[in-house]
């Protein structure tokens, strides 16, 4: 078993630092030359100030900034582009808002995501300072920001503040979007959100173009939910000691397990972490002779020792993906197990007593795998949890499963 986890260690050590990270691109310097290569592709929560760059895949990476470049853009993909704009820095924390209605605005100079490309373009920036601001540009407009804005109304009598909005933006897109599908109703009914804002500009863009089409398709948040079924074979043994000097080691059995996987893809970072919660049922069953550790003689046989422990499970915790190519991808996993033995699970010493498995216990999980086309997955998990701790008696077991997934969604 050492063997195997070594090499289990050994194969994502190597995937780990040999995955793919890097995608075809380019950037523009200062004064507009193109510079094509490889860029890490990071699917930034926050808009970067830099950016990695390889002329070659194998080349040495160096870090490009924001002072050094105007654009920089993936292939097909994404586009980042730098602006000097007035940017609204008001905090947008519940706490920390204020009773000003107006932004306040600093002039930056910045990386924008070009999110809508057409007659009217849309923009976004995201900091740790600030929730989202969009960003518009016309052919007959400068780059301006969409006004949203949260701020305190206090009422008179000593009455509970309230948080009120500045809506401005919606004014700003009936002033520059002039299309009849976008109306005062439409705008009216408009949040500051990505989605809607991208839907907004894409269908004024089509009013203006009815050859129009997005310059890419987000498919982040595509497949971001997976619901799957995930039988398996475990192989279980359990290390048990009664009265300090005498133990036995139960035979490693196989068993069987079901369980239903849910896992949420969080929308950063490429896609590579997950959030999974699993119930599952699992079974043990075997039988072995009480063994003295001082002359490792058996008892007689009449003093065997029996345990049947089925079980129900519900683990919650955290999965990454490595990615080999858009398709195959090798992933870990950790998570907190809780379980709940059945009310048949004991463990019995013939001629003597039986001793109850603790109804409830609770461990960590570590598991790894490969997963195809986010539909099918093959994973190896282990646990160990203690069933059972007396004054004269304690077993603890160990688990590892075999698992088989298949993805509904």
């Amino acid at each position: 078993m050492k063997q195997i986890l070594l090499l289990l260690f050994l194969t994502f050590h190597t995937i780990l630092f040999a995955q793919i990270q890097y995608e075809k691109g380019y950037y523009l310097t200062n004064n507009g030359e193109k510079v094509e290569g490889y860029i890490e592709n990071k699917d930034w929560k926050y808009t970067p100030e830099s950016f990695s760059f390889k002329s070659s895949f194998n080349s040495k990476e160096k870090i490009i900034s924001i002072k050094n470049s105007k654009l920089f853009a993936f292939e097909n993909s994404k586009v980042f582009e730098k602006f000097t704009v007035k940017i609204d820095t008001s905090k947008t924390q519940l706490k920390n808002l204020n009773t000003d209605r107006n932004p306040h605005y600093n002039e930056k100079t910045v990386f924008l995501e070009l999110l809508v490309e057409g007659d009217a373009n849309l923009y976004s920036n995201n900091s740790t300072n600030f929730k989202n601001k969009y960003f518009f540009k016309t052919s007959t407009n400068t780059i301006t920001q969409l006004v949203f804005k949260e701020y305190i109304i206090k009422k008179s009598n000593n009455g509970t503040p309230s948080v009120a909005e500045n809506n401005y933006f919606k004014q700003q897109i009936l002033n520059n979007l002039k299309c009849k599908i976008i109306d005062l109703n439409r705008v009216n009914n408009l949040s500051y959100k990505k989605k809607n804002l991208v839907r907004v500009f894409e269908d004024y863009n089509k009013c203006k173009d009815e050859n129009y089409n997005p310059y890419y398709e987000d498919k982040k948040n595509s497949h971001n939910i997976a619901l799957s079924i995930r039988p398996g074979l475990t192989y279980s043994s359990i290390d048990f000691t009664y009265i300090d000097d005498l133990n036995a080691k139960f035979d490693t059995e196989i068993g069987y397990r079901i369980g239903f996987e849910l896992e949420y893809i969080l929308p950063f970072n490429n896609n590579k972490w997950g959030i999974i919660i699993e119930p599952s049922y699992s079974q043990y069953d075997s039988r072995i002779f009480l063994k003295d550790n001082n002359d490792y003689t058996y008892i007689d046989n009449s003093q065997n020792i029996e345990i049947t422990y089925n079980s129900l499970g519900l683990q919650a915790g955290l999965r990454y993906y490595f990615f080999i190519n858009n398709k195959s991808s090798i992933f870990i996993n950790g998570t907190f197990y809780q379980q709940f033995s059945a009310s048949n699970s004991n463990l019995e010493i013939q001629h003597s007593r039986n001793f109850s498995i603790y109804k409830s216990t609770n461990n960590l999980a570590a598991g790894v795998g490969f997963n195809f086309n986010r539909k099918i997955a093959l994973e190896i998990n282990y646990s160990n949890r203690e069933l059972l701790n007396y004054s004269e008696i304690s077993a603890k077991y160990n688990q590892f499963s075999l698992i088989l997934s298949y993805n509904f969604l």
